[in-house]
């Protein structure tokens, strides 16, 4: 959420999907009332749909299992119907890995 809101690439992607008329991170409230709003948005949707930024669903489970090189959204995981990605298969492929940052 910090990201999308409030670091020169969030900002600049805000600008840039109002400008469109698409919905976004939201950012006209105090810091806990728009990530309350973006939390609650998440749990109503649960949909793939991100307001053009993270979808915060099981994301470093998903993360583990995408099949996308930049794996922000669930589209392109092998979860992206449900959210709910294999444990199991996640920490397999968190062990298989040399490095995690």
């Amino acid at each position: 959420f910090k990201e999308c809101r409030y670091d020169k690439w969030g900002k600049h992607l805000i600008k840039k999907r109002e400008k469109g008329g698409k919905r976004t991170v939201p950012h006209h409230g105090s810091h806990m009332e728009d990530f309350m709003a973006w939390v609650d948005y998440f749990v109503a949707r649960n949909d793939s749909y991100a307001l053009g930024c993270y979808n915060p669903w099981n994301y470093q489970s998903r993360a583990l299992q995408s099949w996308s090189e930049e794996p922000h959204s669930v589209v392109g995981t092998p979860c992206n119907i449900d959210f709910e990605p294999s444990f199991d298969q996640a920490i397999l492929e968190m062990l298989r890995m040399d490095w995690i940052g």
